[in-house]
């Protein structure tokens, strides 16, 4: 992280005004989240339109200003916005905390090119079969004598490309993302502890019950191979017992090579129904030639196209996604 949080800094913060701090997201998933955890205190200021490919942005200047004007940042990472970083390093004068959510402590991440290699059992993925599932390192508070920005420097200096930053889109990662965000933000504003604590905690149960409900509602869709245009909805197949069989592009849109293309038309021959999933109408067409004859193609999003940014946004997002795999593999 170019920014080295220290409590000192916080509490220095906290002193200098009442308000709640100012505080940025970059996605309208993660903004949403952020927006439940500070629903009674404040609103956070949105980056990044639905519309706009995360991977590849240019801010306007009002955007710059809206960054150079924050004082937290809650982000995934650079491995979903590379040019963010170095916007962060010179447009973002008043900055005082990242949050950043491929560097949260004991996250679950995936990652990425490996997702065709998950250990199927009988016909599902789940967390537990997940060839290499890494947990980034969180600095020591100095308990090892290493000094904080060294360690923060040598994070990056792995590259977070090692991971699919999609982190979102499993529930469960949003819930403790919540909890993350609400213990930086009740240091910047201790007069509003109480409450980031209590809608984290609020918005963890709706999580937590959100996933069981879905699970129940998928189940009859377990059998069936999800073949997706892009390797955007691992953390979803994995948190609800989906069989994914693969993505047709990889990475930075990269076509997948013709080894892991034959991986997935067996995969689909095995299966007892295909469902293939374009990204925002891309992929329709190169999907047709892997699917069985009746199969299906419907469209997702892992941003939130079409939904009105806030609080509702995150939780609207997943069953919308739930609801197309369930249209799409049903007869």
């Amino acid at each position: 992280m170019r920014f080295a949080l220290t409590l000192a800094m916080i509490l220095s913060a906290s002193a200098a005004s009442a308000d709640p701090p100012r505080v940025l997201a970059d996605i309208a998933p993660v903004h949403s989240i952020v927006a439940n955890v500070m629903s009674g205190v404040g609103e956070p200021a949105l980056l990044l339109p639905a519309s706009a490919d995360p991977h590849h942005f240019q801010l306007r200047p009002s955007q710059a200003a809206e960054l150079a004007n924050s004082e937290v940042l809650v982000w995934v990472g650079e491995g979903l916005t590379p040019w963010l970083a170095s916007a962060i390093e010179t447009t973002a004068s008043s900055l005082q905390a990242e949050i950043e959510m491929l560097e949260l402590h004991a996250l679950p991440m995936l990652v990425e090119g490996r997702f065709t290699q998950l250990s199927i059992q009988g016909g599902n993925a789940s967390r537990d079969d997940a060839p290499e599932v890494k947990e980034h390192e969180q600095d020591d508070g100095g308990q090892n004598n290493v000094d904080e920005n060294e360690q923060h420097e040598d994070m990056h200096s792995h590259g977070h490309g090692d991971f699919d930053p999609h982190l979102w889109l499993d529930p469960l990662n949003a819930a403790r993302l919540a909890t993350e965000t609400a213990q930086v933000l009740s240091k910047f504003d201790p007069d509003n502890r109480e409450i980031y604590y209590q809608n984290a905690a609020r918005f963890s149960g709706q999580m937590a019950n959100l996933v069981s409900e879905l699970q129940t509602d998928l189940a009859p869709f377990q059998n069936a191979a999800m073949i997706t245009h892009h390797d955007a909805f691992a953390y979803f197949w994995i948190r609800f017992g989906l069989d994914w069989a693969g993505g047709i592009t990889t990475g930075e849109s990269i076509p997948a090579s013709a080894a892991r293309l034959a991986t997935i038309r067996e995969r689909a021959d095995l299966a007892d129904k295909v469902c293939m999933f374009s990204q925002n109408g891309v992929g329709a067409r190169a999907l047709e030639q892997l699917g069985k004859d009746g199969s299906k193609i419907a469209d997702l999003d892992q941003i939130g196209m079409g939904l009105e940014p806030g609080p509702e946004l995150y939780e609207a997002l997943i069953r919308r996604i739930a609801k197309t795999v369930q249209t799409c593999t049903d007869d």
